[in-house]
């Protein structure tokens, strides 16, 4: 049943109708069940002996439904049998009637009427509205694109009361509504279709008292128009002996093209060109002369028709593929590659090198130098032209053994006695500087001193040998 409004009270002096709907007016709805509210609470000193309802007809007398009595029980009458009955189990003290499953001719006014002792009969009347849900159907249609205005869709509804309907799309169309008896009302769009319009909103809107919002049923426009082919796959850059190559059909139109054949202008399809379903026309093998020519697809719908070809040439492979381009470019990066590691592995080798030859160097040297301090004039000058030598050596001069090969004599050491006044062959410019600063050194009248190292003592050759020594340690 539906929900009751608010109520207000109908009442006498004495008796009152309580819960009465607003209006005295209820809707409901077929196929379910309906209750009629009828509350009565008598005076004081009276009491309910018996509750009757009735249905008002287009007779004078009213249709007797059910009959309540204190002492006599329930009395149904035989047409609302099986159909109606008293809400409460105590009908005198909550006479409200149940309809059990409700039908359009439900519709009417009721009256509760109820007998009380002593004061007698007191009437309500009820008005009850039976609304029968709306049962929509909607049928579209198939257009095809260039034909004239055509029908697009109808809508039908039927229900109590009538159900109004209407379109929701953006489609430019015409609208027909009709109605018939029985609540049954009808509506047909119209239009021009073109193949644009496939697919665009086209919904019915059914609108009923019984509903809160418009019922949609939901449609969209179809249009059937011609495919459109197109051939692709083929870019001009097809070489002879190409394999695993194909030609495409693309074909629009509606509805999708069930059929695409492909055939060779001026003969029949050359060996290994193989159709297939999709629309494809694989080679299967190599490519050569023998493949080149006009192709033509064919793709065919309800509709028509549409056809594309393409012209497939065959150029020779070039001498270099872009296989063997790759190969020769990551071969010569690869050999730069070794060079530039072994420059770089040659130049390291000699930077270690040359640190180890300036290390024996500095130790040669000092050793040099050192032994040079003990000795005398003659002798410091013969030991600076030792140590001369031996950083020659160290350097890898050839000059120093030409030099050395003018030696005649030794001391009682074993070591070169050079005479001061001696000339050297292939001497250099560096070579020419230590032994001018050595003879310097040695004739210096005073406080001539001869630094031969870092962190050597400086030494005074006018003093005695053993002072110097002393020095010296």
């Amino acid at each position: 049943s539906l929900h009751l409004p608010s109520v207000f009270l109908v009442a006498d002096s004495h008796q009152t109708f309580v819960n009465l709907p607003r209006n005295r007016s209820i809707q409901s709805l077929t196929e379910k069940e309906t209750v009629l509210p009828c509350v009565f609470q008598p005076g004081q000193g009276n009491s309910v002996v018996q509750v009757t309802w009735l249905k008002k007809t287009t007779s004078a007398q009213p249709e007797n439904i059910i009959t309540a009595h204190r002492t006599d029980g329930q009395t149904v009458f035989p047409k609302w049998a099986q159909r109606v009955g008293f809400k409460s189990k105590d009908p005198l003290q909550n006479s409200s009637l149940i309809i059990m499953t409700t039908d359009i001719s439900d519709e009417g006014i009721y009256i509760c009427r109820i007998v009380s002792f002593p004061d007698g009969n007191f009437d309500t009347e009820v008005s009850l509205k039976v609304w029968t849900i709306p049962i929509t159907s909607l049928d579209p249609f198939i257009l095809v694109e260039g034909q004239p205005s055509q029908k697009a869709a109808s809508c039908r509804s039927s229900g109590h009361p009538a159900p109004r309907l209407s379109w929701d799309t953006e489609l430019l169309g015409s609208s027909d509504n009709r109605s018939f008896s029985g609540g049954v009302v009808s509506i047909q769009f119209s239009l021009s279709a073109k193949k644009s319009m496939n697919g665009e909103k086209l919904d019915c809107l059914v609108w009923h008292p019984a509903f809160s919002a418009p019922k949609r049923i939901k449609n969209n426009l179809v249009v059937h128009f011609v495919p459109h082919a197109e051939v692709t796959g083929y870019n001009n850059s097809w070489l002879i002996g190409m394999k695993n190559v194909a030609l495409n059909c693309l074909s629009g139109g509606n509805p999708k093209p069930q059929n695409v054949t492909w055939t060779r202008m001026g003969g029949q399809l050359p060996m290994g060109a193989k159709p297939h379903p999709d629309g494809r026309l694989e080679f299967v093998e190599p490519m050569s002369s023998m493949h080149e020519g006009t192709y033509q697809c064919t793709a065919a719908n309800t509709v028509g028709e549409a056809k594309a070809q393409v012209e497939v040439t065959l150029k020779e492979p070039p001498l270099l593929t872009e296989s063997s381009l790759i190969l020769i470019v990551a071969v010569v990066s690869g050999i730069l590659l070794l060079m530039v590691i072994l420059v770089i592995s040659v130049s390291c080798y000699h930077k270690r090198k040359n640190r180890k030859l300036k290390k024996e160097l500095k130790v040669k040297t000092h050793l040099c130098c050192r032994n040079a301090v003990f000795k005398g004039k003659e002798e410091t000058y013969n030991w600076a032209n030792s140590c001369l030598c031996a950083f020659l050596w160290v350097q890898g001069q050839a000059r120093c053994r030409e030099s050395m090969s003018t030696i005649s004599a030794f001391d009682s050491l074993g070591r070169p006695a050079i005479p001061r006044g001696e000339r050297y062959v292939h001497r250099d410019e560096s070579m020419c500087r230590v032994e001018e600063y050595v003879r310097s050194s040695v004739h210096a009248v005073s406080a001539s001193r001869l630094t031969c190292c870092s962190g050597m003592p400086v030494l005074d050759f006018t003093r005695p040998r053993n002072a110097r020594s002393q020095a010296f340690l």
